[in-house]
């Protein structure tokens, strides 16, 4: 690692590379990179890749004539192709019936999803964002610490009154969750914990009740995957969505408080994030097997 950090300074004069004391997570160390810039040379658009990521040629070339084919196109997201060079994993995500959110596009091929369209939040492997939406949203959740920061982001730029759009050109690969693993217990914690954080935030409550009651089709479908795999057994899977849960009942007093904040502000009722989840969203049954199924051959 410190190598590719020292050969990057030699092979490009104006990188500046930010060494933080401590890891802070994605979410903040995105947003000091995102202030850094902005203190620095307040750019127009601002970039987040993922470290396991290989992108094609005109890849931001894409994304920035996609931001400029209309002013409130604020966040753009990436054609997101697996590591195996053919399989779609992202196209932007949309929201389930549940607590959880989808990929669209998922576990198709490559040649498809040609067309733009738009999403309810950007993947956050690999998109780009007007300056104006940083300054109206700040920047990524930094409590999260990671995971969900990207569609937390992604529905607080839409209550702004953004568009989140996707550029079909703008495209790479993603070697998907090379540094945690993709049902490993760190990031099931985060993921369980930040989708009950958000509804916290950002749900009207009677949907975020109804989306706690549907959660349980999920965890049965990840429950089947993940005894069979490296990760451990039914025991571990249900202690750690229950460290998860404990841990949002924790932090649920901040962020009621941020909820109250955040519409005072914005002069809205979180109806409408309701509002825009309807916009956005589509049965993710079929699509849990389709993502698990995906993951577990990537291990074979």
């Amino acid at each position: 690692f410190w190598e590719i950090l020292e050969n990057c300074r030699n092979i490009f004069e104006n990188i500046k590379i930010i060494e933080l004391d401590t890891n802070t997570g994605f979410a903040k160390g995105n947003n000091i990179g995102f202030e850094h810039a902005k203190k620095h040379n307040n750019y127009d658009y601002y970039v987040c890749l993922n470290n396991d990521t290989e992108v094609h040629d005109n890849w931001l070339e894409e994304l920035i004539s996609k931001a400029d084919e209309d002013e409130l196109n604020g966040i753009v997201t990436s054609k997101i192709i697996f590591g195996d060079k053919i399989t779609i994993q992202s196209t932007g995500m949309v929201d389930s019936n549940d607590l959880g959110f989808m990929h669209v596009g998922m576990g198709t091929n490559k040649e498809e999803f040609i067309q733009d369209h738009e999403i309810l939040a950007p993947c956050g492997a690999a998109f780009l964002l007007k300056k104006e939406v940083l300054e109206n949203i700040h920047g990524f959740e930094e409590d999260f610490f990671c995971y969900a920061e990207d569609v937390e982001l992604g529905i607080r730029a839409r209550l702004w009154g953004w568009n989140v759009v996707y550029a079909p050109k703008a495209k790479l690969y993603h070697y998907h969750s090379q540094t945690v693993g993709a049902l490993s217990p760190f990031k099931t914690f985060y993921v369980t914990r930040n989708m009950l954080l958000l509804g916290v935030k950002l749900y009207p409550l009677p949907l975020l009740a109804k989306k706690l009651l549907n959660i349980k089709t999920r965890v049965k479908k990840y429950n089947k995957k993940i005894t069979s795999n490296e990760q451990g057994d039914k025991l571990k899977f249900f202690l750690v969505l229950l460290k998860a849960g404990i841990a949002a009942l924790i932090k649920f007093p901040k962020f009621y408080k941020k909820r109250k904040s955040l519409f005072k502000t914005l002069k809205v009722t979180p109806k409408k994030t309701g509002d825009i989840l309807n916009q956005y969203r589509i049965s993710n049954y079929k699509y849990i097997d389709n993502y698990l199924n995906k993951i577990n051959s990537t291990k074979n």
